[in-house]
């Protein structure tokens, strides 16, 4: 079945890519893996809410540590506003000349 082969396929690259030590049965390691896990919120390319005591990642330059309590603003809607504000000024400006 197509969908096993993937998920098989995506258990071995995560075999192969994770470091050795991550991979390790000592409790220090593993307890380091659960804090990590259950405080990570995730990825917010488009957008979203970070609760207090999570961590997410964002950046439109590459990967940014957010902590939260945070309001992530996606790309999209960063564009848009940005946009937006470019439109008004050059509205003001033309009306003050």
């Amino acid at each position: 079945d197509f969908k096993n082969s993937i998920g098989e396929l995506a258990t071995a690259a995560k075999e192969a890519l994770t470091p050795e030590f991550m991979k390790s049965n000592d409790p220090k390691v593993q307890s380091a893996l659960d804090s990590y896990n259950s405080n990570f919120a995730g990825m917010y390319d488009s957008g979203g809410y970070i609760p207090r005591g999570k961590f997410g990642i964002a950046g439109e330059n590459g990967p940014e540590i957010v902590e939260g309590p945070a309001n992530i603003t996606s790309r999209k809607h960063t564009a848009m506003l940005a946009a937006a504000a470019l439109s008004l000024g050059s509205a003001f400006s033309l009306q003050a000349q």
